[in-house]
């Protein structure tokens, strides 16, 4: 990533001191178009093999369902054990 910002800010001061203006470039639209079908293909290799690697999946097993008046039973247990214990 810090090379990516290096490069931008690189390209951007060259285009400033050189008072170009990208817009008005014919070619931005096909550059443009390229890049998104770029994205858009190494998004979908990624998908493919983050799930045949099983990576970034959520396992159900591993999650539990907790009881929130549990959590404030022994909240407040523990805030009394405190404060007994500075008195």
């Amino acid at each position: 990533m810090t090379w990516g910002i290096i490069y931008l800010c690189l390209g951007m001061t060259i285009m400033l001191r050189n008072q170009y203006n990208p817009f008005a470039d014919p070619v931005i639209t096909i550059f443009i178009l390229m890049i998104s079908v770029g994205v858009y293909f190494v998004k979908l290799v990624m998908d493919i093999v983050s799930n045949y690697l099983k990576i970034w999946e959520v396992s159900y097993h591993t999650v539990h369902k907790v009881d929130v008046s549990e959590i404030n039973k022994l909240d407040k247990e523990y805030g009394m054990r405190v404060l007994v214990k500075n008195l």
